[in-house]
């Protein structure tokens, strides 16, 4: 009886837990790619907008000294 029990635990982690498990991992890591594309497009957005400030503080910078 125990090894029946066993026999039909293994068979459904086999047959039913392990591809949802799978499955899930996939469309998590789906999503984590969605999220890094995302972060690294605001990362480059920040670059540029620091680049642009500094420009700007450059310019007020060389108007304030004449």
């Amino acid at each position: 009886m125990a090894e029946e029990t066993w026999n039909l635990l293994m068979r459904f982690d086999r047959e039913v837990l392990t591809p949802q498990i799978d499955q899930l991992r996939r469309e998590m890591y789906t999503q984590f790619d969605g999220v890094y594309k995302r972060l690294e497009r605001i990362d480059d957005e920040l670059v540029s907008i620091n680049g642009s400030i500094r420009r700007v503080e450059d310019r007020v910078t060389a108007v304030e000294r004449r």
